[in-house]
Parts: C-alpha cells; structure tokens; sequence
C-alpha cells in the first residue's frame, strides 16, 4: 500500500536519465475578491465540508470562517493565493 506521506526529498529518488529542469512558468491563483466566480469561492465550501467531516474543526468554527471571507470580500479586502507546481519529467534520448 502507498504511504500517505509526502515524499520529502524526491530528487533522491529520480534518476539521471529523467530531465526536471527547467521550469517553464509558474502559474499562480490570486483572488482579490470572494464571489461565485472566483476559485476561493469555489473551493471554500469543500475546505469547509473537509475539516468538519474530518473533525479537525467544529462545524460553527468553519461556518464563521466562511461568513468572514465573505465579509472580508463586501469591506475589499479579501485576498487568496494559490501556487501550484507541477514537474514535467521527460526520459532523455
């Protein structure tokens, strides 16, 4: 069965015949607002669902969290960022 464990020192296990580098462009999320069109928004109610049905935070804890990113956005001054990475590996030859 797979770990569930994030692989903390993966160049350690590549090999030299796969290619990394280099990147091409980094693509990050930035939400200055929180309104149905915006990737926050969207994602939200599944963070929420997440923690609650996970136990790691009461339902009226996350409910808050929710009314606060969506007072936060009526007073300008929600904000939201997400960098994602994904690596490329090509076989050389």
């Amino acid at each position: 069965m797979p770990s569930s464990r994030p692989l903390v020192n993966w160049n350690a296990h590549l090999t030299a015949d796969l290619v990394v580098w280099p990147f091409q462009e980094v693509v990050p999320i930035l939400n200055a607002s929180f309104h149905p069109d915006t990737f926050a928004y969207g994602i939200a109610p599944f963070i929420r669902n997440f923690v609650v049905d996970t136990g790691r935070v009461p339902a009226g804890e996350a409910d808050a969290w929710l009314a606060e990113c969506a007072a936060l956005d009526s007073a300008g001054e929600f904000f939201a960022s997400l960098n994602r990475y994904l690596f490329v590996l090509r076989r050389s030859g």
